[in-house]
Protein backbone atom coordinates (compact mmCIF):
# COMPACT_ATOMS: atom_id res chain seq x y z
CA UNK A 1 0.00 0.00 0.00
CA UNK A 2 0.91 3.59 -0.46
CA UNK A 3 -0.26 7.10 0.62
CA UNK A 4 2.21 8.98 -1.81
CA UNK A 5 -0.19 11.64 -3.88
CA UNK A 6 1.42 10.40 -7.22
CA UNK A 7 1.26 6.87 -6.92
CA UNK A 8 -2.09 7.24 -5.68
CA UNK A 9 -3.32 9.12 -8.23
CA UNK A 10 -2.02 6.86 -10.80
CA UNK A 11 -3.56 3.96 -9.41
CA UNK A 12 -6.60 5.58 -9.44
CA UNK A 13 -6.90 6.25 -12.58
CA UNK A 14 -5.43 3.78 -14.20
CA UNK A 15 -7.70 1.07 -12.03
CA UNK A 16 -8.74 -1.60 -14.87
CA UNK A 17 -12.62 -3.24 -14.36
CA UNK A 18 -12.09 -5.88 -17.80
CA UNK A 19 -15.72 -5.66 -19.39
CA UNK A 20 -17.35 -2.80 -17.37
CA UNK A 21 -19.92 -0.96 -18.98
CA UNK A 22 -19.00 2.05 -20.93
CA UNK A 23 -20.47 5.17 -19.77
CA UNK A 24 -19.77 3.29 -16.24
CA UNK A 25 -15.53 3.45 -17.18
CA UNK A 26 -16.69 7.52 -18.65
CA UNK A 27 -18.58 8.24 -15.05
CA UNK A 28 -15.51 7.00 -12.61
CA UNK A 29 -12.86 8.75 -14.87
CA UNK A 30 -15.10 11.87 -14.93
CA UNK A 31 -13.99 12.70 -18.59
CA UNK A 32 -12.44 11.41 -21.45
CA UNK A 33 -10.69 13.67 -23.60
CA UNK A 34 -11.35 12.74 -27.60
CA UNK A 35 -9.50 13.67 -30.94
CA UNK A 36 -10.41 12.19 -34.52
CA UNK A 37 -6.79 11.36 -35.17
CA UNK A 38 -6.50 7.55 -35.66
CA UNK A 39 -2.76 7.43 -36.42
CA UNK A 40 -2.67 4.28 -34.50
CA UNK A 41 -6.24 4.42 -32.70
CA UNK A 42 -8.35 7.27 -31.88
CA UNK A 43 -6.98 8.77 -28.31
CA UNK A 44 -10.38 8.57 -26.24
CA UNK A 45 -10.79 4.98 -27.47
CA UNK A 46 -7.46 3.80 -26.19
CA UNK A 47 -8.20 5.96 -22.73
CA UNK A 48 -11.35 3.66 -21.98
CA UNK A 49 -9.40 0.02 -23.68
CA UNK A 50 -6.65 0.28 -20.82
CA UNK A 51 -9.39 0.26 -18.11
CA UNK A 52 -12.32 -1.83 -19.57
CA UNK A 53 -10.81 -3.31 -22.23
CA UNK A 54 -10.73 -3.14 -26.18
CA UNK A 55 -13.26 -0.49 -26.81
CA UNK A 56 -14.40 0.20 -30.94
CA UNK A 57 -15.96 2.68 -32.58
CA UNK A 58 -19.46 0.75 -32.81
CA UNK A 59 -18.85 0.41 -29.01
CA UNK A 60 -19.46 3.92 -28.51
CA UNK A 61 -21.32 4.58 -31.07
CA UNK A 62 -23.88 2.34 -29.04
CA UNK A 63 -23.54 4.19 -26.26
CA UNK A 64 -23.96 7.86 -27.79
CA UNK A 65 -27.19 6.23 -29.56
CA UNK A 66 -28.88 4.95 -26.44
CA UNK A 67 -28.09 8.03 -24.43
CA UNK A 68 -25.88 6.83 -21.89
CA UNK A 69 -23.09 9.02 -22.64
CA UNK A 70 -22.88 12.23 -24.31
CA UNK A 71 -20.09 14.70 -25.88
CA UNK A 72 -19.35 18.74 -24.50
CA UNK A 73 -16.70 21.05 -24.00
CA UNK A 74 -15.25 21.13 -20.65
CA UNK A 75 -11.48 22.06 -20.41
CA UNK A 76 -11.47 20.47 -23.98
CA UNK A 77 -13.87 18.05 -26.45
CA UNK A 78 -14.73 15.30 -23.99
CA UNK A 79 -17.23 12.60 -23.12
CA UNK A 80 -18.93 12.56 -20.40
CA UNK A 81 -21.74 10.58 -18.51
CA UNK A 82 -25.41 11.75 -19.64
CA UNK A 83 -25.76 11.84 -15.80
CA UNK A 84 -23.37 14.67 -15.75
CA UNK A 85 -24.66 16.83 -18.01
CA UNK A 86 -25.55 19.16 -15.75
CA UNK A 87 -21.65 20.48 -16.05
CA UNK A 88 -21.89 21.68 -19.45
CA UNK A 89 -25.43 23.93 -18.37
CA UNK A 90 -22.86 27.32 -17.59
CA UNK A 91 -20.55 26.21 -20.44
CA UNK A 92 -23.55 26.31 -23.35
CA UNK A 93 -24.96 29.46 -21.46
CA UNK A 94 -21.63 30.89 -22.30
CA UNK A 95 -21.34 30.05 -25.25
CA UNK A 96 -25.14 31.27 -26.40
CA UNK A 97 -24.44 34.22 -24.75
CA UNK A 98 -21.25 35.04 -27.46
CA UNK A 99 -23.50 34.53 -30.55
CA UNK A 100 -21.02 32.67 -32.73
CA UNK A 101 -23.49 33.20 -35.71
CA UNK A 102 -23.20 37.06 -36.10
CA UNK A 103 -19.04 36.47 -35.62
CA UNK A 104 -18.56 34.36 -37.64
CA UNK A 105 -21.49 34.88 -40.56
CA UNK A 106 -23.40 31.53 -40.29
CA UNK A 107 -26.29 32.65 -39.04
CA UNK A 108 -28.29 31.10 -42.08
CA UNK A 109 -26.59 28.28 -41.86
CA UNK A 110 -27.54 27.68 -38.21
CA UNK A 111 -31.44 28.12 -39.14
CA UNK A 112 -31.42 26.12 -41.87
CA UNK A 113 -29.30 22.90 -39.88
CA UNK A 114 -31.89 23.04 -37.01
CA UNK A 115 -34.60 22.78 -39.27
CA UNK A 116 -33.16 19.94 -41.23
CA UNK A 117 -32.32 17.95 -37.76
CA UNK A 118 -35.68 18.69 -36.10
CA UNK A 119 -37.58 16.57 -39.14
CA UNK A 120 -34.41 14.28 -40.07
CA UNK A 121 -33.23 13.70 -36.20
CA UNK A 122 -29.52 11.96 -36.61
CA UNK A 123 -28.14 13.38 -39.60
CA UNK A 124 -24.55 13.20 -40.01
CA UNK A 125 -22.44 16.09 -40.57
CA UNK A 126 -21.23 14.97 -44.49
CA UNK A 127 -25.32 15.03 -45.47
CA UNK A 128 -25.30 18.57 -44.05
CA UNK A 129 -22.52 20.60 -45.52
CA UNK A 130 -22.58 23.30 -47.73
CA UNK A 131 -20.48 24.67 -50.43
CA UNK A 132 -19.94 28.53 -48.72
CA UNK A 133 -16.87 29.05 -47.36
CA UNK A 134 -16.30 31.42 -44.22
CA UNK A 135 -13.02 31.92 -42.04
CA UNK A 136 -12.66 28.90 -39.54
CA UNK A 137 -11.69 30.13 -35.63
CA UNK A 138 -8.40 28.66 -36.58
CA UNK A 139 -7.13 30.74 -39.83
CA UNK A 140 -5.27 33.71 -40.48
CA UNK A 141 -7.19 36.86 -40.88
CA UNK A 142 -6.29 36.60 -45.31
CA UNK A 143 -8.12 32.54 -45.92
CA UNK A 144 -11.20 31.59 -45.64
CA UNK A 145 -11.34 27.56 -46.34
CA UNK A 146 -13.77 26.43 -43.34
CA UNK A 147 -17.44 25.42 -45.01
CA UNK A 148 -19.80 27.12 -43.63
CA UNK A 149 -21.86 24.78 -42.61
CA UNK A 150 -18.75 23.04 -40.13
CA UNK A 151 -18.96 25.81 -38.26
CA UNK A 152 -22.72 26.21 -37.66
CA UNK A 153 -22.56 22.54 -36.79
CA UNK A 154 -19.46 23.42 -34.30
CA UNK A 155 -21.48 26.46 -32.76
CA UNK A 156 -24.95 24.39 -32.37
CA UNK A 157 -23.01 21.56 -30.45
CA UNK A 158 -21.16 24.06 -28.13
CA UNK A 159 -24.08 25.62 -27.14
CA UNK A 160 -26.24 22.96 -26.55
CA UNK A 161 -28.75 22.97 -29.23
CA UNK A 162 -27.39 20.01 -31.23
CA UNK A 163 -25.88 16.78 -29.41
CA UNK A 164 -23.45 13.91 -31.48
CA UNK A 165 -25.98 10.43 -31.15
CA UNK A 166 -23.62 8.43 -32.61
CA UNK A 167 -20.81 8.10 -34.99
CA UNK A 168 -20.10 5.96 -37.58
CA UNK A 169 -18.12 5.24 -40.64
CA UNK A 170 -20.39 8.14 -42.32
CA UNK A 171 -18.88 10.50 -39.52
CA UNK A 172 -20.42 12.29 -36.44
CA UNK A 173 -24.40 12.01 -36.35
CA UNK A 174 -26.55 14.86 -35.05
CA UNK A 175 -30.06 14.94 -33.11
CA UNK A 176 -31.33 17.90 -30.87
CA UNK A 177 -30.59 18.23 -27.57
CA UNK A 178 -34.15 18.89 -26.09
CA UNK A 179 -35.10 15.16 -28.51
CA UNK A 180 -32.25 13.24 -26.92
CA UNK A 181 -32.12 15.05 -23.33
CA UNK A 182 -35.21 17.03 -22.53
CA UNK A 183 -34.43 16.81 -18.44
CA UNK A 184 -30.87 19.00 -19.91
CA UNK A 185 -32.44 21.29 -22.27
CA UNK A 186 -35.21 22.60 -19.55
CA UNK A 187 -31.56 22.71 -17.42
CA UNK A 188 -30.53 25.71 -19.44
CA UNK A 189 -33.61 28.01 -19.32
CA UNK A 190 -34.03 27.05 -15.48
CA UNK A 191 -30.86 25.80 -13.49
CA UNK A 192 -30.42 28.84 -11.10
CA UNK A 193 -26.80 30.18 -11.74
CA UNK A 194 -25.55 29.60 -8.66
CA UNK A 195 -26.40 25.66 -9.14
CA UNK A 196 -25.08 25.53 -12.79
CA UNK A 197 -21.76 26.69 -11.52
CA UNK A 198 -21.73 24.70 -8.56
CA UNK A 199 -22.27 21.29 -11.31
CA UNK A 200 -19.32 22.40 -13.16
CA UNK A 201 -16.94 22.88 -10.27
CA UNK A 202 -18.15 19.46 -8.74
CA UNK A 203 -17.63 17.48 -11.81
CA UNK A 204 -14.18 19.62 -13.25
CA UNK A 205 -12.51 18.92 -9.28
CA UNK A 206 -14.01 15.01 -9.83
CA UNK A 207 -12.13 14.81 -12.92
CA UNK A 208 -8.69 16.15 -11.92
CA UNK A 209 -8.62 14.72 -8.74
CA UNK A 210 -5.56 16.10 -8.11
CA UNK A 211 -4.78 19.70 -9.57
CA UNK A 212 -3.89 23.22 -8.82
CA UNK A 213 -6.17 25.84 -10.17
CA UNK A 214 -3.79 27.24 -12.80
CA UNK A 215 -3.41 23.71 -14.08
CA UNK A 216 -7.31 23.01 -14.41
CA UNK A 217 -7.99 26.75 -15.36
CA UNK A 218 -10.20 26.16 -18.69
CA UNK A 219 -12.14 23.42 -16.77
CA UNK A 220 -13.32 25.81 -14.22
CA UNK A 221 -14.88 28.67 -16.73
CA UNK A 222 -14.60 31.86 -17.06
CA UNK A 223 -14.69 34.65 -13.93
CA UNK A 224 -12.14 36.68 -12.76
CA UNK A 225 -8.95 35.43 -10.49
CA UNK A 226 -10.76 36.66 -6.79
CA UNK A 227 -14.28 34.78 -8.25
CA UNK A 228 -12.28 32.04 -8.59
CA UNK A 229 -10.81 31.88 -5.44
CA UNK A 230 -13.69 32.30 -4.07
CA UNK A 231 -15.21 29.28 -5.56
CA UNK A 232 -12.35 27.31 -4.80
CA UNK A 233 -13.01 28.18 -0.93
CA UNK A 234 -16.74 27.23 -1.71
CA UNK A 235 -15.21 23.20 -3.11
CA UNK A 236 -13.23 22.94 0.33
CA UNK A 237 -16.05 24.33 2.63
CA UNK A 238 -18.17 21.73 1.20
CA UNK A 239 -15.42 19.01 1.56
CA UNK A 240 -15.15 18.29 -2.20
CA UNK A 241 -11.67 18.68 -2.16
CA UNK A 242 -8.94 19.05 0.73
CA UNK A 243 -5.48 20.39 0.75
CA UNK A 244 -2.39 18.27 0.51
CA UNK A 245 1.51 19.34 0.46
CA UNK A 246 3.44 18.55 -2.93
CA UNK A 247 6.57 19.88 -2.26
CA UNK A 248 6.75 23.36 -1.36
CA UNK A 249 3.07 24.19 -2.53
CA UNK A 250 -0.01 22.84 -1.60
CA UNK A 251 -2.53 20.99 -4.41
CA UNK A 252 -6.56 20.01 -4.01
CA UNK A 253 -7.39 17.02 -3.72
CA UNK A 254 -10.64 15.37 -4.33
CA UNK A 255 -12.81 13.23 -1.76
CA UNK A 256 -12.51 9.81 -4.24
CA UNK A 257 -9.15 9.79 -4.06
CA UNK A 258 -8.32 6.54 -1.90
CA UNK A 259 -5.83 7.84 0.78
CA UNK A 260 -3.86 4.31 0.51
CA UNK A 261 -3.74 1.88 -1.93
CA UNK A 262 -1.91 -0.60 -3.91
CA UNK A 263 0.59 1.00 -6.60
CA UNK A 264 -0.14 0.59 -10.42
CA UNK A 265 3.48 -1.50 -11.25
CA UNK A 266 2.09 -2.57 -14.54
CA UNK A 267 4.17 -1.61 -18.02
CA UNK A 268 1.67 -0.01 -20.89
CA UNK A 269 1.69 3.28 -23.33
CA UNK A 270 -0.69 5.41 -22.56
CA UNK A 271 -2.72 7.56 -25.22
CA UNK A 272 -1.68 11.16 -25.81
CA UNK A 273 -5.12 12.41 -24.51
CA UNK A 274 -5.39 9.94 -21.48
CA UNK A 275 -6.17 11.60 -18.07
CA UNK A 276 -2.87 11.89 -16.19
CA UNK A 277 -1.41 13.80 -19.17
CA UNK A 278 -4.14 16.71 -19.34
CA UNK A 279 -2.04 19.46 -18.28
CA UNK A 280 2.21 19.38 -18.83
CA UNK A 281 2.45 21.46 -15.37
CA UNK A 282 0.89 18.35 -13.50
CA UNK A 283 2.75 15.78 -15.15
CA UNK A 284 6.16 17.24 -14.26
CA UNK A 285 5.22 18.12 -10.85
CA UNK A 286 3.75 14.73 -9.83
CA UNK A 287 5.52 12.91 -11.88
CA UNK A 288 9.09 14.98 -12.86
CA UNK A 289 8.00 14.02 -16.65
CA UNK A 290 7.80 16.12 -19.15
CA UNK A 291 5.61 15.20 -22.49
CA UNK A 292 4.27 17.37 -25.49
CA UNK A 293 2.37 15.30 -27.82
CA UNK A 294 3.23 16.52 -31.68
CA UNK A 295 0.50 15.49 -33.41
CA UNK A 296 -0.24 19.15 -34.39
CA UNK A 297 3.49 20.14 -34.50
CA UNK A 298 5.35 20.71 -37.72
CA UNK A 299 7.40 17.97 -38.41
CA UNK A 300 10.28 19.81 -38.89
CA UNK A 301 9.94 20.53 -34.95
CA UNK A 302 9.00 16.99 -33.91
CA UNK A 303 11.40 15.37 -31.59
CA UNK A 304 9.86 12.28 -31.30
CA UNK A 305 6.94 11.38 -33.97
CA UNK A 306 3.46 12.07 -34.87
CA UNK A 307 1.87 9.63 -32.28
CA UNK A 308 4.12 9.79 -29.69
CA UNK A 309 3.09 7.92 -26.36
CA UNK A 310 3.96 8.04 -23.26
CA UNK A 311 5.87 4.95 -21.92
CA UNK A 312 4.99 3.43 -18.26
CA UNK A 313 7.47 1.09 -16.85
CA UNK A 314 6.83 -1.15 -13.29
CA UNK A 315 4.56 1.72 -12.70
CA UNK A 316 6.92 4.58 -13.35
CA UNK A 317 7.36 7.22 -16.48
CA UNK A 318 10.08 5.72 -18.16
CA UNK A 319 10.27 7.24 -21.53
CA UNK A 320 8.27 7.72 -25.08
CA UNK A 321 7.43 5.57 -27.62
CA UNK A 322 7.00 6.39 -31.80
CA UNK A 323 4.52 4.15 -33.35
CA UNK A 324 3.15 3.40 -36.52
CA UNK A 325 0.87 1.10 -38.19
CA UNK A 326 2.97 -0.21 -41.23
CA UNK A 327 0.72 -2.88 -43.31
CA UNK A 328 -1.64 -3.34 -40.41
CA UNK A 329 1.23 -3.99 -37.77
CA UNK A 330 2.28 -1.64 -34.79
CA UNK A 331 6.65 -0.41 -35.70
CA UNK A 332 7.44 1.31 -32.99
CA UNK A 333 11.11 3.30 -31.82
CA UNK A 334 11.65 3.56 -28.42
CA UNK A 335 12.65 6.40 -27.37
CA UNK A 336 14.02 6.01 -23.26
CA UNK A 337 14.26 9.27 -20.95
CA UNK A 338 17.92 8.01 -19.67
CA UNK A 339 19.54 6.63 -22.55
CA UNK A 340 18.94 3.45 -20.87
CA UNK A 341 18.43 -0.15 -22.97
CA UNK A 342 15.00 -1.22 -23.61
CA UNK A 343 13.74 -3.70 -21.04
CA UNK A 344 11.93 -6.52 -21.95
CA UNK A 345 8.81 -5.73 -19.96
CA UNK A 346 8.59 -2.39 -22.16
CA UNK A 347 8.90 -5.10 -25.83
CA UNK A 348 5.97 -6.92 -24.11
CA UNK A 349 3.98 -3.75 -23.72
CA UNK A 350 4.72 -2.96 -27.52
CA UNK A 351 3.10 -6.39 -28.60
CA UNK A 352 0.35 -5.70 -26.49
CA UNK A 353 -0.34 -2.37 -27.65
CA UNK A 354 -0.34 -4.01 -31.10
CA UNK A 355 -3.07 -6.10 -29.70
CA UNK A 356 -4.70 -3.38 -28.69
CA UNK A 357 -5.06 -1.33 -31.61
CA UNK A 358 -5.82 -3.76 -33.93
CA UNK A 359 -8.74 -4.86 -31.36
CA UNK A 360 -9.55 -1.48 -31.66
CA UNK A 361 -9.70 -0.73 -35.02
CA UNK A 362 -11.95 -4.20 -35.17
CA UNK A 363 -9.39 -5.74 -37.31
CA UNK A 364 -7.81 -9.55 -36.64
CA UNK A 365 -4.77 -10.46 -34.71
CA UNK A 366 -1.44 -10.07 -36.86
CA UNK A 367 2.34 -11.12 -36.66
CA UNK A 368 4.83 -9.61 -34.13
CA UNK A 369 5.50 -6.38 -33.49
CA UNK A 370 8.30 -4.59 -35.45
CA UNK A 371 10.32 -2.83 -32.81
CA UNK A 372 13.83 -0.39 -32.97
CA UNK A 373 15.85 1.66 -30.78
CA UNK A 374 15.80 5.43 -32.53
CA UNK A 375 18.52 6.86 -34.58
CA UNK A 376 19.16 9.74 -33.21
CA UNK A 377 19.98 10.75 -29.49
CA UNK A 378 17.44 9.25 -26.30
CA UNK A 379 15.46 12.23 -25.46
CA UNK A 380 16.60 14.02 -22.40
CA UNK A 381 14.42 13.96 -19.23
CA UNK A 382 14.71 13.32 -15.55
CA UNK A 383 14.70 9.77 -14.30
CA UNK A 384 11.66 8.24 -13.81
CA UNK A 385 11.16 8.29 -9.74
Amino acid sequence: MTSALPARLMAESLRAVTGEALVDTVSRLGAVQMDPVQVVAPAHLWTLSLRRGPTTNPDLDAALEAGEVLEGYTHARCLLAAADGAALVQRWRERRSRNGARAYGVTDEMRAVMARIEKEPGLAARELLSERRVQGWWEPADRRTAKATTIALDLLWMEGRLVVCGRGPEGKRYDLLARRHPDLDAMIEHLPENDARQAALRHTARSWKVYRPAWAAAGFGRGAPAERRRWQGWLMETGEVHAERLGDRDVLVHRTLPHDVEPFVGTCLLAPLDNLLWSRARLESLFGFSYRWEVYTPGERRRIGPYNMPVLWQGAFWGQADPQMVNGRLSVRWHPDTGRRVPDAVRAAGREASKLARAIRGAPAAGRIRSSRPQAEAVPGPAPR
